[in-house]
């Protein structure tokens, strides 16, 4: 079993193969051609198994990679498949075919996201055994520039679990700002307009359990128990805070608007030169505009504990985003399964959706986020997936197999992130939802969540989480060793 190597954050992979002599088969030792991913050409080269068996006995001793069928996987990542059925001149044998591909795309035609023992997670040189009855081929991965003999200690990774991807989880953050004998309630939402000004929403405050359980730190689902479950005294239902997670605004003046219910989801335009605040508000079915200093209260959209599914009504809205031209859409939500669209002056334009699961079906609806390219990425949470909409409200593609999308992220260099709330965890899809990476981990230890439920960043790239069940926000920041690639990137 070859041992892990560091390489570095290497931006171009090469991937180089030779066939290793074996006693008595010296016709079959020599150099085969690399490739290079700076080229798109494919090439090949004919060996033959030197007992001469018909195509279908070789392919019946198709020999493994670390206990995966080659014959299974070879042709999605370049290695090695049976050839096809020769003349008795050319006698049947095996095609070792070399792709321009990278490292990491090999990772991901294995179907795992697990590091094999050759290939780790982070698409590093390794070696690959491949076992023939005949002879034995060795397949090297190498990335970028490198030489093995000469890799130092210093670029070795050892240890850790890669809990909480490129990023560094800050301990002790927000600070404690409960009224005494009191902790944190459920935290759904958090928005960071920069990184000293920071908006967490939260539904109540909970008496300190008393004794602290074993385990306890702090947090509410440290006790094993979801911070939505006991009933919360509703106070600092919206707070601000700063980089060092100090309390600066306590918007406790409007804390009645949300008995019973608590925020859900806050946010901000990035076209309104004015930073008002957003804050839905699902148990109410409302969504209010306030001034960023939280004094005024500009407009609210929704009549308040009444539900509807028409130009003055929702039904447990769910999030809001916005167009450039200032339009609000609303992700109207869990009992209706619409987007309404309203002007910038909160006039009612139009909706899309009804219930159900076919395209442009929506059922749950509890996420929405406008792309720069006109597209609307909808979380789609009760039909476990993301669909995603033009700006007439067309659906043109759909993301199956998710567990529960709770929020989506526009990353600025095109990516989309997707909240997963039930496996924890967040998911780095391209623009035509091909999933290239995803980390986090189920827990109450600093970095770990319960249910992430909507995320943010700030301007100089850290990145918050609101966990509606551990009853808590944290803060990340990017790791110094970690991928550049995997990060989530503010919208400038």
């Amino acid at each position: 079993m070859a041992a892990f190597l560091s390489a570095g954050d290497a931006a171009i992979r090469t991937v180089r193969a030779r066939v290793i002599r074996a006693p008595g088969n010296d016709r079959n030792a020599g150099s085969l051609p690399g490739f290079d991913t700076s080229r798109t050409s494919t090439k090949s080269v004919q060996r033959f198994n030197p007992a001469g068996q018909p195509c279908q006995q070789v392919a019946q001793q198709a020999p493994r990679i670390l206990g995966r069928e080659l014959e299974n996987h070879s042709s999605r990542i370049g290695l090695a498949k049976p050839a096809r059925c020769a003349t008795r001149a050319e006698r049947p044998g095996f095609s070792v075919r070399h792709h321009a591909v990278p490292a990491a795309a090999a990772l991901s035609a294995l179907g795992t996201a697990e590091p094999l023992a050759g290939i780790d997670a982070e698409g590093r040189a390794t070696q690959l055994q491949y076992i023939h009855p005949m002879r034995t081929l060795y397949v090297s991965v190498a990335i970028g520039v490198i030489v093995l003999s000469a890799v130092s200690a210093s670029a070795q990774v050892k240890g850790g679990e890669d809990e909480t991807g490129s990023y560094d989880a800050v301990e002790g953050w927000p600070q404690p700002w409960s009224k005494p004998g009191y902790i944190w309630g459920s935290q759904p939402a958090v928005f960071a307009q920069s990184p000293d000004r920071i908006f967490i929403g939260m539904r109540g405050e909970l008496k300190a359990p008393e004794p602290a359980p074993r385990g306890f730190n702090g947090s509410w689902g440290s006790t094993g128990q979801r911070a939505t479950e006991p009933k919360a005294e509703l106070r600092n239902s919206i707070v601000v805070v700063d980089r060092a997670g100090k309390l600066l605004e306590a918007w406790t003046q409007w804390d009645r608007l949300f008995e019973g219910s608590g925020p859900h989801k806050i946010r901000i335009s990035p076209y309104d030169p004015q930073k008002h605040v957003w804050v839905v508000n699902d148990g109410k079915h409302q969504i209010h505009k306030f001034t960023n200093d939280g004094k005024q209260l500009v407009m609210t959209l929704g009549e308040a504990g009444v539900a509807g599914d028409d130009a003055t009504h929702f039904g447990m809205p769910q999030d809001v985003a916005f167009l450039p031209d200032g339009s609000i859409l609303v992700a109207d939500g869990l009992r209706n399964a619409r987007i309404a669209k309203f002007d910038r002056d909160g006039k009612f334009v139009s909706s899309f959706g009804t219930r159900g699961s076919g395209p442009g079906q929506l059922s749950g609806v509890h996420g929405i986020a406008a792309g720069k390219d006109g597209r609307i990425y909808v979380a789609d949470r009760s039909n476990r997936r993301i669909q995603v909409f033009d700006a007439n409200g067309t659906s043109i593609d759909i993301w199956p197999n998710l567990r529960q999308p709770n929020d989506i992220f526009i990353s600025d260099d095109g990516t989309v992130w997707v909240v997963d709330g039930t496996n924890a965890r967040l998911l780095q899809f391209d623009k035509n939802g091909k999933r290239l990476y995803f980390w986090g981990t189920y827990g109450m230890q600093p970095g770990q969540f319960w249910e992430p439920h909507q995320i943010s960043i700030d301007s100089e790239g850290s990145l918050y989480i609101a966990d509606s069940f551990g009853g808590r926000t944290q803060k990340y920041v990017p790791s110094k060793s970690g991928d550049r690639t995997r990060l989530l990137i503010p919208v400038k």
